[in-house]
């Protein structure tokens, strides 16, 4: 998967008046992550095919194309449980 960065340069004054806008900004970058990871998942999943990652030990491994359908078929799962729509339709 293509990686896309974008550099900012940010000058916050390392005073105590800095700390909270700091702390905002670590914060809205770690949320922003976080999204960004559950979107990369999902459109993997979506996929359907197999892919390669690197675990936290970075070592590449591969995700199989039965682990990616085994996780979209939970995942549907579960939003029909949330749904009030359990077990409806078939897993193809």
């Amino acid at each position: 998967m293509p990686t896309r960065t974008i550099n900012l340069k940010l000058q916050i004054p390392r005073t105590e008046e800095g700390r909270k806008v700091r702390r905002v900004l670590w914060t809205t970058h770690d949320e922003v992550n976080k999204a960004v990871a559950e979107i990369e998942k999902m459109l993997l999943l979506c996929r359907g095919d197999s892919y390669y990652t690197v675990n936290a030990q970075g070592e590449e491994i591969e995700i199989k194309e039965s682990q990616v359908k085994a996780d979209a078929l939970k995942v549907a799962r579960e939003v029909q449980r949330k749904n009030g729509k359990k077990n409806q339709g078939s897993d193809a």
